[in-house]
């Protein structure tokens, strides 16, 4: 294969979503607010797990996603909360 033939079009990396509050901390719904910056490869913690403690609160929501480098690189993300409220969670 030559390098001319590699398609450098995606990238895996590691990225986190800040300021969701604690009871929404789920595996569930960091996969649905990381949508939006691409594909959602893994989760941190495990499922099942919260995120609870306030390191982890301060370090936020971790997640790693393919990215398309073709395409602006997200900043954040909407969520709709219960009560009909929307917020935004951005990216780093």
């Amino acid at each position: 294969m030559l390098v001319s033939e590699v398609c450098f079009n995606t990238i895996s990396l590691w990225m986190r979503i800040l300021n969701v509050p604690m009871v929404y901390r789920t595996k569930e719904t960091t996969e649905l607010l990381a949508k939006e910056a691409g594909e959602v490869l893994d989760v941190n913690p495990e499922e099942g797990k919260l995120w609870r403690s306030k390191d982890e609160w301060d370090k936020g929501l971790r997640v790693r996603v393919r990215v398309d480098t073709r395409k602006p690189l997200a900043t954040g993300s909407k969520g709709l909360f219960v009560d009909d409220r929307e917020e935004w969670f951005p990216f780093q």
